[in-house]
């Protein structure tokens, strides 16, 4: 009988030993998701969600040197401007006011006088220039102001539909060409051109003041670069309203 009993005593625990191991190996597996998963709630909480930038709109700020700068950031600020140069570029550029239409701003002082004070259809030619000599002929390349009444003040953007009309040109133009912008602090539109006829190019600015929209046009010789860009913003940059 002890015999048997003897013998019988390590069946017991092989058979207790061998249902176990299942168990603990359960145990273990949930404790590793338990870990697994509070570690990646740590993780999770403790760093921030960053956010998503948003769209800037398409402005455009005039800096002194001449450029443009845009919005950019989180919070869509202007990014800031390059710093200014040692040199003035407009230093012997020559200065035109009109007390009449309250404007002034500097022009190169090589341009030459096409009109003043010229009254159109819709409005009147404040001034213009142009780069080369009228007498010479070929494309004029240089600067037009022209003013237009706007005696209901209309927000400036609803001024320009009425001006170009409504219609799919007139829609493929806002959405393409058109940009929101400043003219010292004042909101401004400037229209880029759609085409360029006769090796030329034309840019817009329109603003608002005091019941009168003006128009300041840059006409651009594609080849000569007469009106570059740069040119045309110190000319902007530097355009004054009186008081």
């Amino acid at each position: 009988m002890e015999e048997n009993i003897v013998q019988g005593q390590p069946e017991e625990i092989k058979n207790s030993s061998a249902g176990a191991w299942p168990k603990v190996a359960l145990f273990s597996v949930l404790g590793l998701v338990l870990v697994g998963g509070l570690v990646f709630a740590a993780l999770k909480i403790g760093v921030p969600t960053k956010p998503q930038q948003k769209a800037c709109s398409a402005e455009a700020k005039i800096c002194p040197d001449g450029s443009a700068v845009g919005r950019t950031g989180p919070n869509c600020e202007f990014a800031p401007c390059p710093a200014p140069a040692t040199k003035d570029e407009t230093a012997s550029w020559k200065v035109y006011t009109s007390t009449k239409h309250k404007i002034t701003f500097k022009y190169p002082a090589s341009w030459y006088t096409l009109s003043e004070d010229l009254k159109i259809m819709d409005g009147t030619v404040v001034v213009s220039f142009s780069t080369s000599d009228p007498k010479l002929g070929g494309n004029l390349s240089g600067i037009e102001i022209v003013s237009y009444s706007n005696p209901r003040r209309l927000q400036l953007i609803d001024w320009w539909r009425k001006q170009i009309g409504e219609g799919e040109y007139a829609n493929e133009v806002e959405s393409k060409y058109l940009f929101k912008t400043t003219i010292n602090s004042l909101p401004a539109l400037r229209q880029e051109p759609d085409s360029a006829p006769e090796n030329l190019e034309m840019t817009d600015i329109f603003v608002a003041r005091d019941g009168t929209v003006f128009k300041i046009r840059a006409t651009n010789d594609i080849v000569n670069q007469d009106v570059n860009k740069e040119i045309f913003n110190l000319i902007l940059y530097a355009l004054k309203f009186l008081d």
